[in-house]
């Protein structure tokens, strides 16, 4: 088993500069990413398809928004490789 220096969850704005910056300086870094890669013809905004992403089934619905709600407080988030 390989040993990594820096774990980070997440490959948002934040977690992706900061992996940036550690790998930079010398440490082993892992991003962990819990949405997909999207390749340019797959972006929903162009298939008008996988728009959602379902924490319970992730496997059959994969897209990059996920929406909570919370009674009187709703969030979205997103799930993608890049935040």
């Amino acid at each position: 088993m390989e040993k990594v220096d820096v774990l980070v969850i997440g490959s948002g704005f934040g977690g992706a500069v900061m992996a940036c910056r550690l790998a930079e300086k010398g440490s082993k870094v892992v991003v962990l990413e819990r949405g997909r890669r999207w390749l340019p013809g797959e972006y929903p905004s162009v298939s008008q398809a996988d728009w959602l992403w379902d924490e319970d089934e992730p496997e059959k619905q994969n897209g990059w928004i996920d929406f909570r709600n919370f009674g009187d407080m709703s969030i979205a988030m997103g799930a993608g490789v890049g935040g």
